[in-house]
């Protein structure tokens, strides 16, 4: 499996797609700086205006087994636009909890979708059965694609929990608009890094 790959987004952008490593705080730290409070607070679900080092230690010292983590950078790995990452659970060896984060300036360009994808593909390939996310109230869209890949939702207290299957079989999807980009890039994704064709 190729270790990056380079994607042009629709607005013609080109991302480097690598794994997170130890030395990328800086690059981490600084794209904290340009997400909103709003969008701080739909990744950690309370007001938040600094990481402190242990945290970013964290985010960026993973394993690349239980802990997964991608980032996507300028190709001349200067700027951070966005993280994609899963953890597996420690009670639940077969399912992971996953997080993605992109910065603001690159809302509504296809990166949030690339990054779960790319996770997705990603925990497929580790053999998790599970992806467990949270939402707050104003990712109804986000929720609504979620929902094509057979997710199971629930709410608390205005959070969303949702349990993604990783299918194993991809004709188990609903046949719509938003399963339909999702096989279409994750078979993208997966030409780029190197993996076989799904069933």
């Amino acid at each position: 499996m190729n270790k990056q790959f380079v994607f042009q987004l629709p607005d013609e952008s080109r991302v480097l797609l690598r794994p997170i490593k130890s030395g990328d705080s800086a690059l981490l730290l600084e794209g904290f700086k340009h997400l909103s409070a709003d969008s701080r607070m739909k990744r950690f679900f309370t007001p938040r205006n600094s990481l402190s080092e242990s945290q970013v230690r964290y985010l960026t010292d993973v394993d690349q087994t239980n802990h997964v983590a991608w980032v996507a950078v300028n190709p001349e790995e200067t700027e951070g636009y966005g993280v994609g990452r899963f953890i597996r659970l420690a009670e639940e060896p077969n399912a992971a909890e996953y997080a993605i984060t992109v910065i603001d300036e690159f809302h509504n360009q296809g990166l949030g979708t690339l990054l779960f994808t790319l996770i997705y593909l990603l925990a497929r390939e580790a053999g998790l059965e599970y992806l467990k996310g949270y939402l707050i109230k104003g990712n109804v869209h986000f929720l609504e694609r979620l929902k094509a890949l057979n997710a199971k939702v629930s709410q608390h207290d205005g959070v969303y929990q949702v349990n993604i299957p990783v299918q194993a079989d991809f004709s188990q999807f609903p046949q719509d608009h938003y399963s339909f980009r999702f096989l279409y890039r994750y078979k993208q994704i997966e030409s780029l890094i190197g993996l076989s064709t799904p069933t």
